[in-house]
C-alpha cells in the first residue's frame, strides 16, 4: 500500500514539473494551463460500517474510526485540480480491543469554486488500499490468557469515495480545509472492509 501511495506521489509530481515547464513556452495560456498546487496533511474522524463478517454471525458492526494522511493536487486552470491522497485509519470494536485498521489512497478529480477567500470543491477519488482485523470473541487485552477464540484478517480492496470540501485562505500559501467523503468499498475483498463517511480537518500548503 505505502508502494503504491508512493509511485503515484512520484507520477503526479512528475506531471506538475512538466506542466510548469510548458506554461513558460506556451502562449497564451489556456483554459487548462499549469496553475500551481496545494498539499498538506489531513486528520479524520468517522463512523464506519463492517458488514457480513462470517465470524460475527453475520451481524453487522458499526464504530468511530480515526487517523491521518494526506494529499497533493495539481491545479490545471481555475476549476479542475487532479492529484492523489492516502490515508490511514482505525476503528475499535467490540469493546474489548478487537480493531479494525485500514490503509487507503488513489487518484482524485475535483472541481473547485473560488469566492474570495473560501473556496468550495467536489470530485471523487478512486483506488484501493487493504485492511487487517483482529476480532477476540473471549478475553480482552488486559489479561495475558491465551484467546481460543480470536480471528485474524487481512485483505485488498478497491474503493470509490466521493467529497465535498471547503478551503478558507489564512495566507496566499495556507489554507484551512475542511472535507467530508464516503467510502464505498468494491470488488471481491470488499466484504468486512470498513465502508462509510468521514470528516476531514488540515491545513493546504499551495504554490
Amino acid at each position: 500500500m505505502k508502494k503504491l501511495i508512493s509511485i503515484i506521489s512520484i507520477i503526479v509530481l512528475s506531471i506538475s514539473m512538466l506542466a510548469q515547464d510548458s506554461t513558460q513556452v506556451s502562449k497564451p495560456k489556456s483554459k487548462l494551463a499549469y496553475n500551481g498546487y496545494i498539499g498538506g496533511m489531513m486528520l479524520h474522524l468517522g463512523y464506519v460500517y463492517h458488514t457480513e463478517l462470517p465470524e460475527l454471525g453475520g451481524h453487522t458492526v458499526s464504530a468511530l474510526t480515526k487517523g491521518i494522511g494526506g494529499t497533493i493536487k495539481i491545479k490545471f486552470g481555475n476549476h479542475l485540480r487532479v492529484g492523489t491522497e492516502g490515508y490511514v485509519s482505525t476503528a475499535n470494536i467490540l469493546k474489548n480491543g478487537s480493531y479494525v485498521q485500514s490503509g487507503w489512497g488513489g487518484l482524485l478529480i475535483d472541481t473547485p469554486f473560488k469566492f474570495d477567500r473560501w473556496l468550495i470543491f467536489l470530485g471523487a477519488t478512486i483506488g484501493g488500499g487493504s485492511f487487517k482485523a483482529v476480532y477476540m470473541f473471549e478475553g480482552n487485552t488486559d489479561d495475558w490468557k491465551p484467546e481460543e477464540r480470536a480471528v485474524y484478517r487481512k485483505s485488498s480492496y478497491g474503493m470509490v469515495a466521493p467529497f465535498l470540501g471547503i478551503e478558507y485562505s489564512l495566507t496566499k500559501a495556507i489554507s484551512l480545509i475542511f472535507k467530508c467523503d464516503y467510502m464505498i468499498p468494491y470488488g471481491s475483498g470488499r466484504y468486512g472492509v470498513p465502508a462509510g463517511p468521514r470528516a476531514y480537518i488540515g491545513f493546504g500548503f499551495s504554490r
